[in-house]
């Protein structure tokens, strides 16, 4: 599906370890597992396609900055 974002789990055809990675047409960016290496074989894609999923998922992660954020400020005093 072009120009559609999707979460992709696949399996490292090396190690056997899954992979997590979110992608589109022009590549991606792995957010857990080992690195991709070309030997790899999808499982499963979800296209974020869905504005509720995408609000959920930016929810999330505005959460995780602001941990990043009060880590880091507790962390210079």
């Amino acid at each position: 599906m072009k120009n559609t974002v999707h979460l992709t789990v696949s399996k490292d055809g090396w190690t056997n370890g899954f992979q997590l990675s979110i992608d589109d047409e022009y590549g991606g960016y792995r957010l857990a597992g080992p690195k991709f290496n070309g030997s790899s074989e999808t499982i499963f894609k979800l296209p974020l396609d869905s504005e509720r999923d995408i609000k959920e998922i930016r929810s999330y992660l505005n959460k995780a900055m602001r941990q990043i954020k009060n880590t880091r400020k507790n962390n210079e005093h």
